[in-house]
């Protein structure tokens, strides 16, 4: 592997955020594209899809207990083959979440990072989805 593979490797992807602004940046009078920009996505393993009961039921696992940082919910996401295709579960996982009243500022403060600092779709999904919940 090279020095530069080895650097690529190692490089967090930018945050949702941040790509968003970049690009917007480099747009013509700042004005984005009529239909949006694309969300940057990952290869898809070639690993049998989940159903939507597995899917359900890998989203509640990565987020029980809520993670203190985005880093561990990506790797839970991951882990459990959680892919931008599941964004409508995650909305609808997160609605029915149990959220006891001693972990909603937690669940408040997850989601704001999400949103800021999220690499991935289905993390800034759960961000919002966790902020929509507690609002």
């Amino acid at each position: 592997m090279s020095a530069q593979e080895e650097r690529n490797a190692l490089t967090p992807p930018p945050a949702l955020y941040d790509h968003a602004l970049h690009l917007l940046r480099e747009s013509p009078d700042g004005v984005p594209p009529r239909r949006g920009y694309s969300v940057p996505q990952k290869p898809t393993t070639g690993e049998d899809p989940l159903s939507r009961e597995e899917a359900k039921s890998a989203i509640r696992e990565a987020l029980s207990p809520l993670p203190d940082d985005p880093a561990t919910l990506h790797r839970r996401f991951e882990r459990l083959g959680i892919q931008d295709r599941h964004r409508h579960l995650i909305q609808s996982t997160v609605a029915g979440l149990p959220l006891p009243a001693e972990q909603l500022d937690v669940a408040r403060t997850l989601g704001r990072k999400l949103i800021r600092t999220g690499t991935t779709a289905p993390a800034v999904t759960t961000g919002l989805a966790l902020l929509v919940v507690l609002c």
